[in-house]
């Protein structure tokens, strides 16, 4: 089954024919490798009996890397919320986004983009 969703748990499912060797994506890419592309979702590159690397159209790498970065911002709210609810919950004070920059030396403009800053 080609191309279906994984689990963290599991990889990703290939069939044979998405196998390429690393002597057909250097000597044969038009005529063994592109074909496996139009077809397949991605293609493995093995190098022996190893797999080194896949391969997958660049759309589909473009939204695989926009996914990825919209994970890790949701991972990242996902700990602030967190926090917040312990925070809420034991009574425990937060530290304040402006000592914690302080502490580590860290600038508004490396923050650009990252997180909104309230003028306090």
């Amino acid at each position: 089954m080609a191309g279906g969703t994984a689990t963290m748990a599991s990889k990703p499912p290939f069939t044979r024919d998405q196998i390429v060797s690393a002597s057909d994506v250097v000597r044969n890419w038009r005529s063994r490798v592109e074909p496996k592309l139009r077809e397949f979702p991605y293609i493995l590159v093995f190098s022996g009996s190893d797999p080194r690397t896949t391969i997958l159209p660049y759309e589909q790498f473009e939204a695989l890397w926009q996914k990825a970065e919209r994970a890790a911002e949701l991972e990242l709210e996902l700990e602030v919320l967190a926090r917040v609810l312990h925070a809420a919950v034991s009574g425990e004070q937060l530290i304040p986004l402006a000592d914690v920059m302080k502490e580590f030396g860290i600038t508004p403009d490396e923050l650009v983009g990252d997180v909104e800053m309230d003028d306090e």
